[in-house]
């Protein structure tokens, strides 16, 4: 049974959290590493600030000061610089953190979306959301079948099994009908249709009721490429009969 996309990404939130969860921890770090320079930055700023607006009335040399200040002013610089290295070097991180967990986010829902999809596949439900999803996110290319099929869902592989000695018997009786040449063939053809008599045992030759017999083992198999291959073997008045399966 499909599970619906509010309910499946539900289901994926706890195994979705404790992938980013170490990521959420690391950009946490690097947000206060951003806060911890900015207070740095602007405690220095005060201490310049505070020793510029110092009076030289204290009896302070004013050449001795010029050079304190002109060092302070080169210590600041260094550390604005060291500070601006280490706030750009820390965004950079935080970008790519997020981009990490955008992108693991978007990779399960891509492959929640596949699952989906082959999940329909073997269900015969609908799939077109979960194609939608492969699609828009995932930039896969589907080909026509799969995506016309996507709406109203694929016959599944237990419906085409279930539906086949029907038609098979049918093809069957106008495949002998057909090669009736005397009465006495058409006796035997009527016999073997009110008995449903066919080979249920894949047998070689290339009469119909072997050619059959080898598509009908094919598909109990779940091989619907060797079953169709096989089909395409009978005569025209046979194959018919078996058109609507086919399709």
């Amino acid at each position: 049974t499909l599970v619906p996309y509010p309910t499946l990404f539900r289901s994926l939130e706890a195994p979705a959290r404790e992938l980013v969860t170490p990521i959420d921890a690391r950009l946490a770090q690097a947000t206060e590493r951003l806060d911890f320079m900015s207070e740095q930055l602007s405690a220095l700023t005060e201490r310049v600030e505070t020793i510029a607006m110092r009076p030289t009335a204290t009896g302070v040399n004013a050449d001795e000061f010029d050079g304190a200040l002109a060092a302070f002013r080169d210590q600041l610089n260094a550390a604005i610089s060291e500070a601006q290295t280490e706030i750009s070097q820390a965004r950079e991180e935080a970008t790519r953190i997020s981009e990490d967990a955008f992108s693991a986010q978007q990779s399960a829902m891509v492959r929640a979306a596949w699952a989906q999809v082959t999940a329909a596949l073997d269900s015969g439900e609908p799939f077109s959301d979960s194609l939608n999803t492969l699609q828009e996110i995932g930039g896969v290319s589907v080909p026509a079948p799969i995506s016309d099929a996507s709406n109203s869902g694929v016959p599944t592989l237990a419906a085409l099994q279930a539906a086949f000695p029907d038609a098979a018997r049918e093809a069957l009786m106008a495949s002998r009908a057909a090669d009736a040449t005397t009465p006495a063939d058409g006796f035997i053809s009527f016999l073997r249709a009110q008995t449903g008599a066919r080979s249920l045992a894949p047998r070689e030759g290339d009469d119909p009721d072997a050619v059959l017999s080898r598509a009908e083992a094919a598909l109990r198999s779940g091989d619907v490429t060797t079953a169709l291959a096989e089909v395409e073997a009978l005569p025209e008045v046979a194959r018919a009969e078996l058109a609507e399966w086919e399709a």
